[in-house]
């Protein structure tokens, strides 16, 4: 296994939670479990909104004001900081299980190491090669390279962003833009525990009946729950996702034209 501490430089991590108002009612839920799992995370802390502020002393809201779309208001919150490294969450990533600070000072030795350009947290789906311990490399020409959660360098993650996209759009596209960046990387262990807790702006009904076990900071009067047929194309969807995320990385493009063709362009 490579020596993750030889030369490892101080880190300047921030995290940030991407978000806008119209998502304002899972606020408090998600921060208040990622404090409560991370012992009140000792790194600057960040909510990306537009004019609503979060009142907590320990995070600290960045206003992009109107939000024309995502990546025009996450590039506006983003370049108010100027963190070399930040942990990028969604506002639907709800914490579920204590960090486990042994893990968490792996992940922060292989970023302070090796400098990466990106380290997906997740391993969903597996990287392409080993690199060392659970860390492996994604390769250029992997789609997806450039997922949005994960650990970023701050100014390649600027670089790679492009007003008028989604976030969809953003992960679909960016990995043709990062080909010649180097230093992609994957895990092939959970480091978080996590509860994905909505999808196209519903509540996923598995999703708030983990939550409402762990919560009561759930607002069920400001955002709809998935209705039965809109549940059953999401389990389809997971189920598609995990398939995916298991098939070697070169015969993935083959399973993408196949599914743009059976269920449209929208699908990636």
């Amino acid at each position: 296994m490579r020596d993750l501490t030889n030369g490892t430089a101080p880190l300047d991590l921030a995290v940030v939670v991407l978000s806008c108002d119209r998502y304002s009612d899972l606020w408090k839920p998600c921060l208040t479990l990622l404090l409560s799992a991370w012992k009140d995370v000792p790194h600057p802390t960040y909510l990306c909104a537009n004019r609503k502020e979060y009142l907590d002393p320990r995070i600290t809201t960045l206003l992009s004001d109107d939000d024309p779309d995502w990546s025009t208001s996450i590039l506006r919150s983003l370049s108010q900081i100027k963190h070399e490294y930040v942990l990028l969450l969604f506002d639907d990533t709800f914490f579920s299980e204590p960090v486990n600070p042994e893990r968490l000072d792996l992940i922060k030795s292989f970023i302070g190491s090796v400098r990466p350009s990106y380290l997906r947290f997740r391993p969903s789906p597996f990287p392409d090669e080993p690199y060392c311990g659970p860390f492996g490399r994604i390769n250029e020409a992997t789609l997806y390279r450039t997922s949005t959660l994960g650990f970023w360098h701050r100014e390649t993650l600027l670089s790679l962003m492009r007003p008028g996209e989604s976030a969809w759009q953003f992960e679909y596209n960016s990995p043709s833009r990062a080909l010649k960046l180097p230093l992609f990387f994957g895990v092939y262990e959970k480091f978080f525990s996590y509860i994905h807790g909505v999808e196209k702006g519903l509540w996923i009904p598995s999703a708030l009946a983990e939550l409402q076990k762990i919560t009561s900071d759930i607002d069920l009067a400001s955002r709809q729950i998935m209705n039965h047929e809109a549940y059953r194309s999401y389990k389809l969807a997971m189920l598609r996702e995990k398939i995916f995320d298991r098939v070697p990385a070169k015969m993935r493009p083959f399973l993408i034209k196949g599914k743009r063709a059976i269920f449209g362009s929208r699908h990636p």
